[in-house]
């Protein structure tokens, strides 16, 4: 029996396979300007982790993978905004937080879809990590003033 009968659609099969059971995925960038921001407020949603580097600029890597999805739907959650970030400055404070803070379950008529949603938060080696949710300029400090207690409280 010639091999190449039995190995072409041992190939085939094996393929098919694993472009049914692959996982969708998607990556955007945002970048923000820190030229005047000395502290960053992050309201993120997904699985957080903060890296230096060497760039002045504060960028934000989100990473989506949908398990039993159609690139369909990732495309129907992409128009919806589900992943989208978005920011506010005040002065010398940048705000950045996810657009959809809620993210209910995806739910197909084949059921539940698997997804995770990964943050990567590029910052600059002039920054420091505060908190989970405080980004702060090497060399400011912050005003966390003890509340003022009078004798009427």
């Amino acid at each position: 029996m010639n091999a190449t009968k039995i190995l072409i659609p041992f190939i085939l099969f094996l393929f098919i396979s694993l472009n049914i059971n692959a996982q969708l995925r998607e990556t955007f960038h945002d970048v923000y300007d820190l030229e005047e921001i000395e502290t960053v407020e992050l309201k993120v949603k997904g699985d957080v982790k903060f890296l230096k580097w060497k760039g002045t600029n504060l960028m934000m890597e989100t990473i989506v993978e949908l398990g039993n999805a159609t690139r369909g739907i990732l495309r129907y959650l992409i128009k919806k905004q589900r992943y989208e970030l978005v920011s506010d400055s005040d002065g010398s404070r940048l705000t950045v937080a996810s657009f959809d803070q809620e993210r209910k379950a995806v739910i197909t008529q084949d059921g539940s879809c698997d997804e995770y949603i990964g943050v990567i938060i590029y910052i600059p080696e002039d920054y420091e990590v505060h908190s989970d949710s405080l980004i702060v300029k090497s060399g400011v400090s912050l005003n966390e003033e003890e509340p003022v207690v009078t004798g009427d409280e």
